[in-house]
């Protein structure tokens, strides 16, 4: 008996010095990528992946400022971003992902952006492209020598391509949600694909944009044809974040805060998405880590 209540004390000082069972920590399944931008995960200008193996490098000047769990990335909108790097095979699988950050800022002078990778490469039809700006709206008016996205207040814009499976050539789309995201207050921003197959074996890629635990907008992105599938392929430029990183050249500074930025490699459900917004936790142990550090801590223990 003595033993049995040594072992139950034990695994309870466990769970209460981790928070293991904590209902507030974030969703795990599906993680790819993790950056929590917190003082002790950056070092020499790098951003660790808590979770994956994607490390960031810091470019600029960015400071460490109070987030909105722990730390934060506070960008000038000069010349501060983030390289999350190409993110390994994780551009083969935009059918099925989430990214989610949480994000704060009251510049309205231009449009800013999120996150952004754009690279040549869909044949000869276009680019691709992954990513969010804000305060961006595509030009109505546009002539030869006008600019295709102009600024638009309180608009988000999202971006996707791939290229068709079965024939020459590559789909682009957009979709546009409407927000006051630039308040100066924190808000939670949340972008899913899920790709589904209809009955004529085409293939359609419903996305979805959340705004602190909401749905905002939904869209289908639908192929011409039957029997016409989507293809996603890896990223051939960097994914840079709170810039855009346009075949090399970063644009679209963000000025404001980001923080706890997370991509998944499926899309995440409506609760789950809400189960992440009210978390205050982040993780309960960092995936590098886990039990071993934690018993080699309570043997520390007097």
């Amino acid at each position: 008996m003595k033993k049995l209540i040594i072992v139950l004390t034990l695994s309870v000082s466990i769970i209460g010095l981790y928070g293991i069972t904590d209902a507030k920590n974030i969703v795990t399944d599906g993680l790819v990528s993790y950056w929590t931008f917190d003082l002790h995960n950056i070092k020499d200008g790098i951003a660790e992946d808590v979770w994956g193996e994607n490390d960031a490098t810091i470019m600029g000047n960015p400071e460490i400022v109070g987030g909105r769990v722990k730390q934060a990335l506070e960008f000038d909108g000069i010349k501060d971003y983030v390289n999350l790097t190409t993110l390994s095979d994780f551009g083969a699988k935009l059918s099925s992902s989430t990214f989610e950050a949480w994000i704060k800022t009251d510049y309205k002078d231009a449009w800013t952006t999120i996150f952004k990778t754009l690279s040549d490469g869909c044949g000869n039809s276009g680019i691709m492209i992954w990513g969010i700006d804000i305060n961006r709206t595509p030009n109505k008016l546009k002539g030869i020598f006008e600019p295709p996205f102009i600024f638009g207040e309180d608009v988000i814009q999202l971006y996707l391509s791939s290229f068709f499976k079965n024939q020459n050539g590559c789909s682009f789309s957009l979709l546009k949600g409407n927000f006051p995201i630039s308040d100066g207050e924190w808000h939670h921003l949340v972008y899913t694909t899920a790709t589904h197959v209809d009955e004529n074996g085409g293939d359609w890629t419903e996305r979805a944009l959340f705004i602190d635990g909401t749905l905002n907008e939904i869209s289908p992105y639908i192929p011409i044809g039957p029997k016409v599938q989507h293809k996603y392929v890896p990223f051939s430029e960097p994914v840079y974040l709170g810039a855009g990183n346009n075949r090399g050249r970063a644009e679209g500074f963000f000025n404001g805060i980001i923080d706890e930025v997370r991509i998944y490699d499926r899309p995440l459900t409506e609760a789950e998405i809400m189960h992440n917004y009210q978390s205050k936790t982040g993780l309960a142990v960092e995936h590098k880590d886990k039990l071993p550090t934690v018993w080699g801590a309570l043997k520390a223990r007097p």
